[in-house]
C-alpha cells in the first residue's frame, strides 16, 4: 500500500489538527502513523504474530503498542487543545451577549442563544474535528468517541481501496486457478 505523506497531511488537515499541533509533534505524527501501517502488514505476513499474546511479549509487540501510544496521545493533545479553544470562545460569546443589555441570566441561556460551537473558522469554514465536537459535545467520554473517530479517519481511513486492491490481487496471485 503507498501511504503518501501529501494524503496524510491532506487527511489531518481536513480533521482541523494541523491548526493546533505544533510542526515538530505534527512531524513525530506523520512519522509514526507509517511506521504502525507497514507494522500492521508485517504482523499479517508473519505468522507468529498471528497469537496476540505471542505478538505483544514481542519485541515488534511492544514497539508496535509505544507507537500507538505516541499517536493516541497526539490525536488526544490536539483534541484537548481544540475544547479548551472552544470553551474560551463559548465564554467569550456568553459575556458578549450578557455585556449587550440582554436581560438574560446565566442559567437560563440556552445552546441556541449562544454559540458553543467555536466550529466557525476563517471564511466560515469547519474542520472534521469541529463537527465531530459539535455532534458529541465537549464531555471526557465524548472526547474519547471523537479520539477514536479521528484515529479511524487517520489510521484506517489511508488509501482503504488500495490496500484492499492490493491483498485481493495477492490471494489471487497465490491461487490463480
Amino acid at each position: 500500500c503507498a501511504f503518501s505523506a501529501k494524503s496524510r497531511k491532506s487527511d489531518f488537515k481536513a480533521s482541523g489538527a494541523d491548526e493546533s499541533a505544533s510542526a515538530s509533534d505534527m512531524s513525530i505524527y506523520e512519522q509514526t502513523v507509517p511506521r504502525l501501517l507497514k507494522m500492521t502488514v508485517d504482523r499479517m505476513l508473519t505468522f507468529r504474530h498471528h497469537n496476540d499474546r505471542l505478538f505483544w511479549r514481542s519485541d515488534q509487540g511492544q514497539l508496535y503498542r509505544m507507537l500507538l501510544d505516541r499517536a493516541h496521545s497526539f490525536t488526544g493533545g490536539v483534541i484537548e487543545k481544540r475544547v479548551t479553544e472552544r470553551e474560551a470562545l463559548h465564554e467569550t460569546e456568553r459575556s458578549q451577549v450578557l455585556g449587550t443589555g440582554i436581560e438574560a441570566d446565566a442559567r437560563t441561556l440556552s445552546s441556541e442563544a449562544v454559540p458553543t460551537s467555536g466550529s466557525e473558522r476563517v471564511g466560515g469554514e469547519r474542520d472534521f474535528l469541529d463537527v465531530l465536537l459539535d455532534q458529541y459535545g465537549d464531555c471526557d467520554q465524548a472526547v474519547r468517541i471523537v479520539q477514536n473517530e479521528l484515529d479511524s479517519l487517520v489510521f484506517a481511513g489511508h488509501d482503504t481501496t488500495a490496500c484492499a486492491l492490493a491483498w485481493t490481487l495477492y490471494y489471487l496471485a497465490l491461487h490463480p486457478a
